[in-house]
């Protein structure tokens, strides 16, 4: 059965493909360590004298190895003048108008499979990968894309938007809507250093350009639907941990007392007001698992004791080879300390 659209629904159509996206005022971190938080933010502007609906989508271009989408990325954004608005059933049949409102600090969702992209029909990371590349970079790389879960609108004041049946224009405000993103996650467990970038479309129009009703006589050059910002070379380095951790005596051996200092000042943990030392040690050959004691804060230190064989319940008689130390926070969710741990070294005999 053939459907029949109105010349409203049409014109409607027409608006809804002249949409310019822009990515700007991108943020990476400039001091990115590895294991450590690291956040991405980020203006998407919509030129507001074109019309645009549908769903918001950014992609943010990270290493592989990171493997982000399973260990952790969340992603917010908060919008200003996309409001949830669609023409009166009168003037456009099937979208009633509905209040207009923006979103605040909500939630993005990672694309799934059946989030197909409608220039490439592609799932959107392999589509941008298609679409934008991989920046010039030598590693494997992932786009990896959130979209939002409010549909927005944006209006022009399109001098064109004339509804067929009444020759009424529609009135729609001229200003570029923004949505402000903040993507977070964790970098990855080697130092490294790649190119990355930002992209952006809406659902509706994904990553073509031109589209239906589009006359370049008038309108000039056909626009992209979608932007991708400046690449940006993001270093990701090692920590210094010894400006956090010290331990004493520097001859202790693995049968004598062990002190632990750690300043928190420019980590994870600078606002806790209780630090644990985590532990795990090698005893007569075997792991011997973790155990936890608070430090007692000292000023704008925590600081701590142990008698390892005492701590690890081995025994006097068994002997210790290796201890590996991390600092946390009460309930063990924030950590302070490579995968493996800081090594504690045993002086020589």
């Amino acid at each position: 059965m053939k459907k029949r659209i109105s010349a409203a629904a049409i014109i409607a159509l027409a608006l809804i493909v002249f949409s310019c996206i822009e990515v700007k005022d991108v943020v990476f971190p400039s001091n990115a360590k590895i294991n450590g938080d690291f956040t991405v933010t980020a203006t998407v502007e919509v030129d507001a004298t074109n019309d645009g609906n549908g769903f918001l989508v950014v992609g943010l271009l990270l290493p592989k190895s990171w493997d982000v989408t399973n260990k952790g990325i969340t992603a917010t954004y908060t919008t200003q003048g996309m409001a949830d608005f669609f023409f009166d059933e009168a003037k456009d049949p099937g979208h009633p108008k509905k209040p207009g409102y923006d979103v605040t600090n909500e939630a993005m969702v990672l694309v799934t499979a059946e989030d197909i992209e409608p220039a490439t029909g592609k799932p959107y990371p392999e589509a941008m990968a298609e679409k934008l590349g991989m920046l010039e970079n030598t590693d494997e790389m992932e786009w990896v894309v959130f979209k939002g879960t409010t549909e927005i609108s944006v209006r022009g004041g399109d001098s064109n938007a004339t509804d067929a049946s009444t020759g009424e224009h529609y009135v729609r405000p001229n200003d570029a809507g923004k949505a402000f993103v903040t993507i977070k996650t964790k970098a990855g467990s080697d130092v490294f250093e790649f190119k990355s970038a930002v992209a952006s479309c809406i659902t509706g129009l994904g990553l073509g350009s031109q589209g239906f009703g589009y006359d370049p006589s008038i309108h000039g050059p056909s626009p992209d639907y979608y932007h991708v910002s400046e690449a940006q070379t993001v270093t990701v380095s090692a920590i210094d941990y010894d400006k956090f951790v010290t331990f004493s005596p520097a001859g202790a051996r693995f049968g004598d007392y062990i002190g632990a200092k750690f300043t928190p000042a420019g980590t994870d943990l600078e606002s806790s007001d209780v630090v644990y030392l985590k532990a795990t040690c090698t005893a007569d050959g075997k792991a011997v698992a973790a155990k936890t004691v608070a430090m007692k804060k000292d000023g704008s230190q925590f600081v701590t004791y142990i008698y390892p064989k005492s701590f690890f319940g081995v025994g006097e008689s068994a002997n210790i080879t290796a201890i590996n130390v991390w600092f946390t926070n009460a309930d063990g969710s924030v950590v302070f300390g490579p995968e493996e741990g800081l090594a504690i070294e045993q002086a020589a005999e």
